[in-house]
C-alpha cells in the first residue's frame, strides 16, 4: 500500500488519511504512520461505506474504506 497516495488524497479535508481500503494490514500501517508523525496525539478511525444499520454510522463489518483523524 502506498500511504503517501492516501495522505495526498486527504488534502482540504479534516482527516489525515482518507479513503484507505479496509483490511487489517492497511489499518495497522495507517495507525503506525500517523502515530509516528503525531506523537502523543489521539487518533480516531472512521469507517466509510454502506450504512445498513444506522443512517449516521458505518460499522466496521460494513465498511469498504476508512479515514484517520488526529484529535488535538
Amino acid at each position: 500500500m502506498n500511504i503517501l497516495y492516501y495522505l495526498n488524497n486527504a488534502k482540504n479535508y479534516a482527516s489525515i488519511l482518507k479513503g484507505i481500503p479496509l483490511n487489517e494490514a492497511n489499518l495497522a500501517l495507517a495507525k503506525w504512520v500517523v502515530r509516528a508523525f503525531y506523537k502523543g496525539k489521539q487518533i480516531r478511525i472512521r469507517f466509510r461505506g454502506k450504512r445498513l444499520h444506522h443512517r449516521d454510522h458505518t460499522l466496521k463489518c460494513e465498511a469498504s474504506t476508512f479515514d484517520v483523524y488526529v484529535i488535538n
